[in-house]
């Protein structure tokens, strides 16, 4: 008789046991886990006034580029390996008839280590309300062409080489070299080249970009300008 009680003592215990075990494990007992929220990687910064350094680094990207004068007035800023800085400036041409727009250039600053300098990737005239008070007629050209539409992309020629290189002389940091070109009759006659880019950092960078170049009528006497510079 003391076997059975002692028995059946030991499976109430067991049972007990296993219940707790079994309760322990059920979802209502575990701990609820805490949700946590973290800021994307790589994201820009919120606009703000451009301090000292960040206008020496725009302005150590910019030199040397001719035909349009860019004046930050506003910057953002992107870790990644080295900056990129997202400028808001002031656009102004240097032609006889100066144009006034806004534009967005970003700038890439290499690590310190690298021993790189700033170097602008992209460039480009940021839509308006009033850009229609900027736009221009364009005029017929004495030839006959038409105006408005771009052509379709060929090889550049050696004329075309030539407004490429004039545009781009003391552009520093990227080389860019012209594969194709379409022009679009204007005001002036504007081209859009595709080409190769590569970066002076080390290591380089090499990347697809367009390259739009603004040739002004030869009655007014200015050379041509970069007006954007899309990384493709």
């Amino acid at each position: 008789m003391r076997k059975i009680l002692l028995l059946a003592t030991v499976a109430a215990l067991a049972a007990c046991g296993g219940n707790a075990t079994k309760k322990a494990e059920t979802p209502q007992t575990k701990r609820p886990q805490t949700e946590t929220r973290t800021q994307t990687a790589g994201g820009y910064t919120a606009m703000r006034v451009p301090t000292a350094e960040d206008k020496a680094v725009f302005d150590e990207a910019m030199k040397g580029l001719a035909g349009v004068t860019y004046t930050p007035d506003s910057v953002a800023t992107q870790i990644v390996n080295g900056t990129n800085y997202k400028f808001l400036c002031t656009a102004r041409t240097a032609a006889r008839e100066p144009m006034t727009y806004r534009a967005e250039a970003v700038v890439y600053k290499p690590l310190p280590q690298s021993g790189g300098q700033a170097v602008l990737t992209s460039i480009v005239r940021l839509a308006e309300p009033h850009a229609a008070a900027d736009a221009r007629p364009a005029k017929a050209p004495a030839d006959g062409r038409a105006t408005g539409a771009y052509t379709a992309m060929r090889v550049p020629t050696a004329e075309d080489k030539a407004v490429f290189d004039e545009a781009m002389k003391g552009l520093a940091g990227v080389t860019y070299t012209p594969d194709s070109v379409a022009t679009q009759i204007v005001n002036g006659t504007n081209y859009k080249f595709l080409c190769k880019g590569e970066t002076s950092t080390n290591p380089p960078m090499k990347f697809d970009a367009e390259v739009i170049i603004h040739q002004p009528l030869p009655s007014a006497g200015d050379k041509p300008y970069i007006t954007a510079i899309r990384r493709m």
